[in-house]
């Protein structure tokens, strides 16, 4: 919503709502030496807000993996950072 309105967080300084959201990967035990790249790229991933706001809101007029495939290939520098952790 916040790329299609312009909408913005409320102050919360008690909390009242609950901290900022994360998500967690995941992977059974032994998974990152039997999968060092895939387990470096998991690690790695990071996608600005704003990014992801704006990836959701096009894949609701097309679809997730076309908007999915679409942010890879116009991030290359973003992607290279998900499997190389430079900087």
């Amino acid at each position: 919503m916040f790329s299609q309105y312009k909408l913005r967080y409320l102050d919360d300084p008690k909390q009242t709502l609950g901290g900022a959201d994360e998500i967690h990967g995941l992977a059974r035990k032994g998974f990152s030496a039997a999968f060092p790249k895939a387990a470096a790229f998991v690690r790695n991933l990071k996608l600005p807000l704003s990014d992801l706001e704006t990836v959701m809101l096009k894949a609701r007029e097309s679809s997730a993996a076309k908007e999915a495939a679409a942010y890879v290939a116009s991030h290359g520098d973003v992607v290279e950072r998900w499997l190389t952790g430079a900087a």
